[in-house]
């Protein structure tokens, strides 16, 4: 081993160095052994041996220069021999990458762990689902997690989670509702049987009820895109603008777009006003038992058929019955009756008037 190394391989020896720091300079036989080696210089020996501490405890305080520096005026003191000096930086450079690279490797993996755990968290919380629901006869709001607000008509069903996740907020409807969803940059996801409505800001109105043929979708204000099945079974995207709607068969598998005559009577239920425009008799009927909250039965299937065009407006059903038998051939008889939950309910009974004729 040449001069040079043996000094290196002593200066590198934590021990050495502490006891080099000490006051008793002179206390052991390698302290001794590197100050002869020295020639006698002490000063230049403390000097190479605090270098020899910083560059193995401290390297993430000095810059990468300086180090460098540092290094190179030791190994110039200590060799001319190019390989003896390679080696030694070597050996430097790779406890300085150590403790360089240790303290970001800690800092990657946290973040990569609180990133998982929070993914992890939302996709957990977002396991837990809500449903609500609006009772016939009534009516019911609610705030979903991200602040947007939804109005349930009378016999819906809304479901969502407790959180959304990163990707999309997704609600189930059975029913018709009303939407005021919040601009996000993730989209909003409503899936109504067999029509979904994908949205990031806006209101609208969804009527899917799935006792009947007809989904809709009524685009008050923003965009939205409603998507469904055609004839070939393939999923279909419909952009819709505001003032115009989207009614989808599920019959027919078929979208018909068309203007909304009255924007304000877009989810006019809210306000207990039902405006109808040439629809069938059928369907308002429907709409009639679930917001009120009576039984009718149609004794002549034939008169459902009959379209009908007037608004309801916060009446008694009593009135509304005088309403329709004026407009439409009909008779009707209207008795209460205990209903499967012990409660009293009106039953109302249709039958076809045919001295008068049917109009389509």
């Amino acid at each position: 081993m040449s001069k040079k190394e043996h000094i290196l391989n002593l200066l590198s020896e934590e021990s050495v160095q502490d006891r080099l720091k000490s006051s008793d300079v002179n206390n052991t036989e390698e302290q001794r052994e590197l100050i002869d080696l020295y020639d006698g210089d002490e000063t230049q020996l403390e000097q190479d041996v605090s270098l020899m501490r910083q560059l193995r405890f401290k390297h993430a305080s000095m810059k990468e220069e300086e180090i460098h520096s540092e290094w190179g005026a030791l190994n110039k003191r200590l060799s001319k021999g190019r390989g003896i000096q390679l080696a030694n930086i070597w050996s430097t450079v790779q406890r300085i990458a150590a403790i360089l690279i240790i303290p970001l490797l800690i800092t990657s993996i946290y973040f990569y762990t609180q990133y998982n755990t929070m993914d992890q968290h939302i996709n957990k919380v977002a396991q837990i689902e809500h449903t609500v629901y609006a009772p016939l006869g009534g009516k019911t709001m609610v705030v979903l997690p991200d602040g947007s607000r939804v109005w349930l008509n009378a016999g819906s069903e809304l479901k969502y989670p407790q959180e959304f996740n990163l990707e999309q907020r997704e609600v189930e409807l059975s029913g018709e509702a009303f939407f005021d969803v919040e601009k996000m940059d993730i989209p909003m996801l409503v899936k109504a049987g067999e029509m979904d409505v994908k949205v990031f800001g806006t209101e609208f109105n969804v009527y899917a009820y799935p006792n009947e043929d007809i989904l809709e979708t009524q685009l008050v204000s923003g965009k939205v895109s409603v998507i469904s099945s055609n004839a070939k079974g393939k999923r279909v995207s419909t952009p819709l603008i505001p003032g115009r709607q989207a009614v989808y068969s599920k019959q027919k598998k078929h979208v018909v777009v068309s203007n909304i005559v009255n924007l304000k009577h877009v989810a006019g239920w809210r306000n207990n006003l039902f405006a109808f425009k040439d629809e069938p008799f059928k369907r308002i009927l429907n709409t009639i038992e679930r917001n009120y909250n009576v039984e009718i039965v149609l004794e002549d299937e034939t008169i459902g058929e009959a379209s009908f065009n007037g608004i309801i407006s916060s009446m008694a059903i009593e009135r509304v019955m005088e309403i329709f038998a004026y407009s439409l051939p009909i008779t009707y008889e209207i008795e209460k009756v205990n209903g499967e939950d012990d409660f009293t309910r009106q039953k109302i009974t249709i039958k076809r008037d045919r001295s008068r004729t049917i109009k389509k």
